[in-house]
């Protein structure tokens, strides 16, 4: 089995989180669904970044943070 990324890693934490939530009812309906949500999106780009390269998108996000925080 591979290592997982980072992505994937972060998307079963939150899943985990909410799945812990519902169970308790520690966090209210909306972000339970926020949650569950990003955990979903996350896993599925995980998957996707094992198999692609995301070279592009990863210095898009250093460039945009860069301009946001003026370095």
């Amino acid at each position: 089995m591979k290592k997982l990324n980072n992505y994937t890693r972060f998307g079963l934490l939150l899943f985990a989180v909410c799945l812990v939530s519902t169970r308790f009812g520690l966090l209210p309906a909306v972000i339970e669904g926020f949650c569950l949500g990003i955990s979903i999106v996350l896993e599925l780009f995980g998957l996707y970044a094992s198999g692609h390269d995301i070279s592009k998108l990863r210095s898009y996000k250093i460039n945009f943070l860069k301009k946001c925080l003026g370095r």
